[in-house]
């Protein structure tokens, strides 16, 4: 017999930091050396140890997700799509400051969780690609 994990481990990655956005809603994982800041609006804010990489995940309201990725296809200028489905928009742009910019969104219940993650200029072959691959992988919506 198997247990069954509850929903709200979904997306969880084995002695990774689980962040909560301040709704409640959205949950991503980072790895165990990153810190965690809480920010003024309420969000906590993920860095590598070194600086080299940050995190973020915002709860975004919206009345339909095909119209949000719509509007997202509109207004991000992609260098990249990773994935435009009915499940995840990931992409990554081309920002103010120079690094690597990926912006990721999925649905969630009467809204948008939504990701960024930055990369350092010079360090975008440091940060695995497997370790960014699993930062974005974990944003679940939470029930």
């Amino acid at each position: 017999m198997h247990d069954i994990a509850p929903p709200s481990t979904k997306g969880l990655i084995p002695r990774w930091t689980g962040i909560i956005d301040s709704t409640g809603r959205c949950r991503f994982s980072v790895p165990p050396q990153w810190t965690v800041e809480d920010q003024p609006g309420g969000n906590s804010f993920a860095a590598a140890s070194d600086g080299t990489a940050t995190a973020e995940a915002d709860w975004l309201a919206s009345s339909s997700w095909s119209s949000y990725r719509a509007h997202l296809r509109d207004t991000i200028k992609a260098t990249e799509v990773h994935e435009d489905s009915p499940s995840r928009f990931w992409v990554e742009y081309l920002a103010g400051w120079p690094g690597a910019h990926h912006y990721v969104a999925i649905p969630s219940a009467e809204g948008v969780c939504a990701l960024q993650v930055d990369v350092r200029v010079g360090i975008v072959e440091v940060l695995p690609k497997t370790t960014l691959w699993q930062i974005v992988r974990s944003l679940v919506a939470l029930p």
